[in-house]
């Protein structure tokens, strides 16, 4: 059985791994966006970026600006999929899953 700590560091590292590959991706999906045309694209990508980082404020600073829990890790990683990242929100929506069912004592 998996204890609860290592449970927890497999989130944080795919929150980690998550935050960056969406920062990237949303980065890319930005520089392929022509300048002054202000439609969905570009401010989804900007929001995607914003989403990333506030998952890597949370997995980096537990608790200080933001809460690390599977719930918020859901909410994230549900907004980055829908703004576009969807490689890097897969794999925080992975870890929420695990702190869900790590919480639940399925794991």
């Amino acid at each position: 059985m998996v204890t609860q700590t290592e449970v927890n560091k497999i989130m944080y590292i795919l929150a980690i791994i998550g935050g960056i590959i969406a920062i990237f991706e949303a980065a890319i999906g930005l520089s392929n966006i022509k300048a002054f045309n202000f439609d969905y694209r570009l401010i989804s990508r900007i929001v995607a970026i914003i989403m990333a980082v506030l998952v890597l404020l949370s997995a980096l600073k537990p608790d200080d600006p933001i809460p690390f829990n599977w719930v918020i890790l859901l909410v994230f990683s549900i907004l980055l999929i829908i703004f576009g990242s969807f490689a890097g929100g897969i794999i925080v929506l992975v870890a929420a899953i695990l702190g869900l069912f790590s919480e639940a004592d399925v794991i």
